[in-house]
C-alpha cells in the first residue's frame, strides 16, 4: 500500500510539473521549462537504496526550484503593468496572464497589464 501511494505521489507531482513547463515554454521562459523537465524525470527515477543517491536528488530538485524562482524573477514587467504591492506576484501574474494570451488566440504574448480578463 505504501509503495502505491508513493508512486501515486510521485506521478502527480510530475504531471504538476509538466503543467508548469507548458505554461514557461508558451512564455519564452525556456531555461525554466528545461530545467523543471529533467526534475519531473528526476522524481519519477526510482529512489535505489543508497542515501547518497537520495540526497543528491534532493539537492538537485533545490536546485532546480531555486533556478525556476530566479528565473521568473528576471522577468521584465512592461511599464504600464498593475502593481499589486508584492514584487515577486506582479512577475508569476504577468507570466501567466501571458500563458492565457497565448493560449485564447491573441498572443505572441508580448507583455501587458497584469489583469485576468481573459477568464470567463
Amino acid at each position: 500500500m505504501k509503495a502505491k501511494a508513493l508512486i501515486a505521489l510521485k506521478a502527480a507531482a510530475a504531471i504538476l510539473i509538466g503543467l508548469c513547463v507548458v505554461i514557461f515554454f508558451s512564455v519564452n521562459k525556456y531555461g525554466a521549462s528545461i530545467v523543471l523537465t529533467a526534475a519531473a524525470i528526476v522524481i519519477l527515477l526510482p529512489a535505489g537504496k543508497s542515501k547518497r543517491l537520495k540526497w543528491g536528488r534532493i539537492a538537485f530538485l533545490v536546485l532546480a526550484f531555486a533556478f525556476v524562482l530566479w528565473n521568473i524573477s528576471t522577468t521584465d514587467l512592461p511599464k504600464e503593468h498593475t502593481e499589486t504591492g508584492f514584487w515577486y506576484f506582479d512577475k508569476v501574474a504577468h507570466v501567466f496572464n501571458g500563458f492565457l494570451k497565448n493560449v485564447f488566440g491573441i498572443g505572441p504574448y508580448q507583455g501587458g497589464n497584469i489583469i485576468f480578463d481573459n477568464i470567463r
